[in-house]
């Protein structure tokens, strides 16, 4: 008997060395975090080192990595807190999350719905949150025009890799061309940043120009997370060359929409301009709304008409029109209106917009500029960038009675590319700063063009009232304060002649005094390739922080309601073969008028890739509460998505979920 429990005893033992062997040989690695702004996996990420195609958007994600945990023969996944903040982490060997959209921490760790005017709460942060201002500058680089009679131009320079933007860093030493990060894009011709998730975090929306030729690249938005930019968290969207974006929560759902303005290829037809809607489920392909346009250079979106609810403006510049016809009738071209869309709730319509006569528009901006409470517009006319001489800008004044020719002032500026506003000299009426790049046929022959400001006042704008300042095709500015002393600077991106060396930005730094306010001899610079434009990324001082487009949130009735629907997607799970999840256990506050929703997906694999498809959904109950698995085969690699909803008057809060 006694020789029997020995030997009990010792098969006991084995069993549980034999058994934390086990637990050992199943532990992985845990993977390096991913470089910062490289070139993107272009699919999900099984394991390291695995990359194959994505068929479709992942949680809004659409080149993700996806995260694999560790786990062991006791299964066990947790998730009782979110202090990180509700954006993305990286999890590896740990529960944790990929992805939220509409959802904000409580002070407990705990999730809820965002409410309405989330995005409006990171207007005022640079991109690291150290409290020094940043700035991007959009890079294209050398590209190559394939149609006379502009394909001589860069024939030139057989330079034609694709440049980074650039994220100049501030710090209290001001900028340092040693402290920069580079953001992988198309050929970004200009670029957002706003909290387009609502999760807290700033993201960015970059323009892809592209060659302006087909075939044409996507634009992308890159999502911000607690660690800074990566290369795998951005989505890919399809544009066409776009030259703008602008950023606004176009039907007042809480979630920014973001509108890329679209150039086409220089030639009829165009094609439009879309509006990539925001949501729970981040932005789709699919989930767009077209709006005719005739090569659009620029745009901004802002309620010109008062009834609360947001437009969109753009400039339409009908790219570069045939030669010939050019030739035959030079500047009195028929150049095509720029549009107004007005939005409301039936949405935006060709039925329900304002056309203005243009130019060639590549440029737009809209202020108050004569302090009547009407919104005014200036258009920046290119004309065909080809034949001079080239036409004025255009500021249209608006009035009760809206727009019209004969209530509209034209500025001598030989052509404009881009227009930015500011009170420059802090008398109280707003400055035209006017970037001029001349013709593209003739750059930079004999001379480069000027840029001008032109100096605001009671008499509005006038050619006598203006200050020209040396650039060398400016294609559009940025305005703030650079170095610091409480004067506004101005930075101009320069197209130079599309060969090296590149013209970098060029810097005009204010001095305060009225008779020499900025000196054409006396300017700083920061790298640029062939730059579109810039946009500076923090706290408001005055200035105009953006080139080629806008940002806008509308004034909501009810900004303390919340969002309707907001989405928490977990991080994927590679369930050993064998192993099979038993139970859900979870606890909830959901008070009626809202509800929470658990969706289960496995990864499946198939001879166009892989992509998640669905197990079921279970609708949550009020308090602490489990479900069981066992009948799901809920098993391989693996991931969960909580989608939250709710009327605007509450909000459900997921306190913790467990898997087992």
């Amino acid at each position: 008997m006694f020789s029997r429990k020995i030997m009990i005893l010792f098969l006991v033992v084995l069993a549980l060395v034999w058994l934390a062997a086990c637990q050992a040989d199943d532990t992985v690695e845990e993977s390096a975090q991913p470089e910062t702004f490289v070139d993107s996996t272009g699919g999900l990420v099984d394991a390291p080192g695995d990359v194959v195609d994505s068929p479709e958007s992942v949680a809004g994600s659409t080149e993700s990595e996806v995260d694999s945990i560790a786990v062991s023969d006791t299964l066990s996944w947790n998730q009782t807190s979110w202090v990180g903040g509700p954006g993305f982490v990286r999890a590896e060997n740990e529960a944790g999350y990929n992805f939220t959209a509409g959802l904000q921490r409580l002070e407990d760790g705990t999730l809820a719905l965002s409410h309405l005017d989330a995005a409006s709460a990171t207007l005022n942060n640079d991109l690291n949150n150290d409290g020094y201002t940043d700035i991007i500058i959009a890079n294209s680089g050398n590209y190559e025009f394939i149609d006379a009679p502009f394909a001589q131009i860069r024939l030139s320079n057989e330079d034609h890799t694709m440049p980074d933007a650039q994220i100049y860093w501030g710090g209290p030493d001001g900028y340092d061309q040693n402290r920069t990060t580079g953001i992988p894009g198309e050929r970004p011709s200009s670029i957002a940043a706003m909290d387009l998730n609502l999760d807290g975090i700033i993201d960015l929306a970059m323009a892809g120009g592209g060659e302006f030729h087909p075939p044409y690249v996507n634009s992308r938005i890159y999502w911000g997370t607690q660690d800074g930019y990566q290369r795998d968290r951005f989505v890919s969207l399809p544009t066409n060359a776009a030259t703008g974006t602008a950023v606004g929560d176009l039907n007042q759902d809480g979630y920014p929409d973001v509108v890329f303005a679209n150039l086409g290829d220089y030639t009829f037809p165009f094609p439009p301009s879309l509006i990539y809607w925001g949501g729970a489920d981040g932005y789709l392909a699919d989930n767009r709304t077209e709006l005719e346009t005739h090569g659009v250079g620029g745009l901004v979106i802002h309620d010109m008409n008062g009834d609360g609810w947001l437009d969109i403006v753009f400039s339409n510049s009908a790219g570069f029109p045939p030669v010939d016809e050019l030739l035959d009738y030079g500047q009195d071209y028929d150049w095509p209106d720029s549009y107004i869309y007005l939005g409301g709730l039936e949405g935006f319509s060709a039925e329900r917009r304002i056309e203005l006569p243009t130019k060639g528009a590549t440029g737009v901006k809209v202020a108050d500029f004569n302090k009547d409470g009407f919104p005014d517009i200036v258009f920046a006319n290119a004309g065909s960038f080809a034949l001079p001489p080239l036409p004025d800008t255009f500021v249209y004044w608006g009035s009760a009675d809206g727009y019209s020719v004969d209530n509209r002032t034209d500025l001598a500026t030989n052509g404009g590319s881009a227009v930015s506003v500011a009170d420059l000299d802090q008398d109280g009426w707003l400055d035209l700063i006017l970037s001029v790049t001349g013709t593209y046929l003739y750059v930079g022959k004999p001379d480069y063009p000027n840029s001008y400001v032109y100096w605001g006042g009671p008499d509005g704008f006038s050619d006598d009232n203006r200050l020209p300042l040396a650039t060398e095709a400016s294609q559009g500015s940025t305005v703030t304060d650079y170095n610091g002393d409480g004067i506004l600077d101005i930075l101009f991106s320069q197209l130079g002649d599309f060969g090296q060396p590149y013209r970098p930005v060029r810097i005009y730094e204010g001095t305060g005094d009225r008779a020499n306010f900025y000196n054409s001899a006396d300017y700083t610079t920061l790298p640029g390739q062939i730059s579109y434009g810039s946009i500076i990324v923090g706290p408001p001082d005055g200035g105009d922080h953006m080139s080629h487009g806008s940002l806008a949130v509308p004034t909501y009735d009810n900004p303390d309601a919340y969002v309707a629907e907001g989405q928490l997607v977990s991080s994927a799970y590679a369930t050993e073969a064998g192993q099979v999840w038993q139970e859900i256990g979870y606890q909830a506050e959901i008070p009626a008028g809202s509800s929470l929703m658990l969706v289960l997906d496995h990864l499946e694999t198939s001879d166009k890739g892989q992509s998640w498809v669905e197990n079921g959904r279970f609708e949550l109950q009020d308090g602490q509460n489990s479900i069981p698995l066992a009948d799901t085969e809920f098993n391989g690699t693996v991931r969960y998505r909580v989608l939250f909803s709710s009327d605007g008057s509450v909000t459900p809060v997921l306190q913790a979920i467990s898997f087992q």
